[in-house]
């Protein structure tokens, strides 16, 4: 058998030092749990966490009552490992256990892309998707994004702060804000790691408002990522610069001279602003999720636009238009979780029939409905084209973590803007 690389005198340092020094005890829950490899220090790291207040004496008499010390060493050798270590080695000692848990990741990632290549079989997205999500699982694995498993008490630091992070802001958004305050105050805005889905019906304004939700978040210096099918790229920009600017785009509202210079200030600003959008043709899922992962180490991605989710081809095989669709869903719905990112998937709805639009005219697929954690549905329910405000509604029709219900708003025609009503 193999030894991966390891520092079991470190581990052992930090267990000494957890010990003794209650203080230290908040860094040693922080510690990745795979950061712990000899089967010693293994064992040493349960018995502490069980405990309420750990010890020395506490973690001997527990392992002596379950008759554990001699398979562990003996007496002596835990006391070893237990005495009154200097807190002052934690520094180094944590350092060197990380550096051997990157090691040992590196080693893993490396084997998981060996056997990709090794598979005669995989196609080169499979193969390119698969080596770069071996990487992503080793960095997040290293810097501890909680994808681990743990006891309740490893987690509850986690979700203290989480709680103590909501209880403070002294705002009810905790995630990243839509820019429609009625929408915000029942979702909290967008929280990392979820999918949140926009569904509407052709002409319903979901790529109006899913390039509007995005141009917010970037406007707030929040890095952000659009994945445009539907629209090209100077399309979505153009919209955007109207919809800033609040210049209507009509050619004569466009030649008045402060239009023209509202315009002018608005392209200027919209330029500086953390936003990338991506209009590859043809663009399989597989290819998205690759470029996602990448964007999201490489420029710090906290919010990502798909437009839309039935535009999107697959590499994996041949597969039936509920198949294909259900898998472009999960695997949109993996990223973003891998991630740790808010991604809104704009999604068709049936066209089929006068009824209220609803979850259920979600074209293709029950999946995308089962993978959402959020969806909206979106309605212009009288449409008028010599109207220049239209109402519109968004229908919060699934929150897992809250409230559902619908809220009217209303389109400004001119500006591709929506907006909470006066």
């Amino acid at each position: 058998m193999i030894t991966l690389p390891n520092a079991k005198e470190s581990e052992e340092t930090l267990i000494g030092i957890a010990a003794n020094y209650p203080a230290y005890l908040d860094k040693f829950y922080a510690l990745p749990a795979d950061a712990f490899y000899s089967a010693r220090s293994i064992r040493l790291r349960e018995v502490l966490l069980g405990l309420e207040s750990p010890t020395p004496n506490g973690i001997m008499a527990t392992m002596e009552a379950k008759a554990e010390l001699e398979r562990w060493g003996g007496r002596m050798e835990i006391e070893h490992v237990l005495r009154l270590e200097s807190a002052a080695l934690w520094a180094d000692a944590a350092r060197d256990v990380l550096d051997a848990l990157r090691r040992r990741l590196l080693i893993q990632a490396s084997e998981k892309i060996r056997a990709l290549a090794d598979d005669r079989k995989s196609h080169e997205g499979d193969l390119l998707a698969g080596a770069d999500s071996a990487c992503a699982e080793a960095t997040r694995s290293l810097l501890d994004s909680g994808n681990h498993m743990r006891t309740i008490k490893e987690w509850m630091p986690h979700v203290v702060a989480e709680l103590e992070t909501a209880m403070t802001a002294g705002r009810e958004i905790t995630g990243i804000a839509s820019g429609l305050p009625k929408l915000d105050k029942i979702t909290s805005g967008w929280q990392p790691g979820e999918m949140i889905v926009v569904g509407a019906r052709p002409s319903c304004c979901k790529t109006i408002l899913g390039a509007q939700f995005a141009f917010h978040a970037a406007n707030a210096d929040i890095p952000t990522l659009i994945f445009s099918r539907e629209m090209r790229a100077t399309a979505v920009i153009k919209r955007a610069i109207h919809a800033h600017s609040g210049v209507a785009n009509r050619l004569d509202d466009l030649k008045q001279r402060e239009n023209s210079k509202n315009i002018f200030n608005s392209t200027i600003h919209l330029s500086k602003l953390p936003l990338w959008i991506d209009q590859t043709p043809g663009l399989t899922v597989e290819s998205l999720a690759l470029k996602f992962r990448r964007m999201c180490r490489a420029n710090g991605i906290k919010l990502a636009i798909v437009d839309y989710l039935q535009m999107l081809s697959v590499e994996a095989g041949r597969m039936d238009s509920y198949e294909r669709v259900s898998y472009i869903s999960a695997t949109l719905k993996q990223a973003a979780g891998e991630a740790g990112v808010a991604l809104i998937v704009l999604a068709q709805l049936n066209r089929k029939g006068t009824d209220e639009p609803s979850l259920e005219h979600l074209r293709d697929s029950g999946q995308i409905e089962q993978d959402a954690d959020v969806a909206l549905i979106l309605n212009r329910p009288k449409k008028d084209e010599l109207t220049e405000l239209e109402p519109f509604t968004i229908d919060i029709a699934k929150q897992r973590n809250g409230a559902t219900g619908l809220r009217d708003f209303q389109f400004r025609k001119s500006c591709f803007r929506i907006e909470e009503p006066y």
